[in-house]
């Protein structure tokens, strides 16, 4: 018993020592990677399918009033709103690196893709089936769904307004006027079909006239000839 009671503080002491060792030599918590805490939470709350900003943007009415579209148009990116603003549905054209421009609903489906060319533009179906052909050409813009512009609608530049054609025949005008900053739309009876508070000058405006284009479709076509600045 002696015996024991000699050794009982030094093995005692030899257990503290061993303990305070673990203790010591437990793992640091990891540090936190590069991108985490704020900024990662930042980037968290904005959705991949957020619409991108836009520096321009271009409101147009119909002839009551009511809210047609609103289109942006950004360094690279495109959006367009249709309809009135409490059942807008927003489409968003993001530029890809092969050079097209692809369009989607916000969230995510897909709509369309531009293939742009030399002096055209051709919409597609997500799957690359031609919708329509948009073709330059000495102030004159030929829109047709098929590839050798038959049958196609036609925007011509006459400086103070923008003549509407459809196979050769007249359909109306785009009529500007700079000093108040204000673009009206007009069929071949001279009636207001749509307008915009705007002292942007575009042929993009005649396509409201173009009743076989569909209207997600018209309204990506505008965008984009508002984006070449045509």
């Amino acid at each position: 018993m002696k015996h024991a009671s000699i050794h009982r503080p030094f093995i005692l002491l030899m257990f503290a020592a061993l303990l305070a060792a673990s203790c010591g030599h437990r793992e640091k918590p990891a540090a936190a990677s590069k991108g985490s805490g704020a900024a990662a939470t930042t980037n968290a709350s904005q959705p991949a399918s957020a619409a991108p900003a836009t520096s321009q943007s271009v409101t147009i009415t119909d002839a009551s009033g009511r809210r047609a579209m609103v289109i942006g148009i950004g360094p690279q990116d495109a959006t367009v709103e249709l309809g009135e603003a409490s059942t807008s549905q927003m489409i968003v054209g993001r530029l890809r690196e092969s050079g097209k421009r692809k369009y989607e609903l916000q969230g995510g489906r897909a709509l369309a893709e531009v293939k742009p060319e030399e002096d055209a533009f051709k919409l597609r179906t997500p799957d690359g089936r031609l919708l329509w052909k948009v073709k330059f050409k000495e102030g004159k813009v030929k829109i047709s769904d098929n590839e050798e512009n038959q049958h196609p609608y036609e925007l011509k530049d006459d400086g103070d307004h923008v003549k509407v054609e459809e196979d050769g025949k007249e359909i109306g005008k785009v009529r500007f006027y700079p000093d108040g900053g204000r673009v009206k739309v007009k069929d071949v009876a001279d009636a207001e079909r749509f307008k915009s508070e705007s002292d942007r000058r575009s042929v993009a405006y005649g396509v409201l006239l173009m009743p076989r284009i569909p209207d997600t479709e018209r309204a990506i076509i505008m965008a984009e000839l508002m984006a070449r600045g045509k």
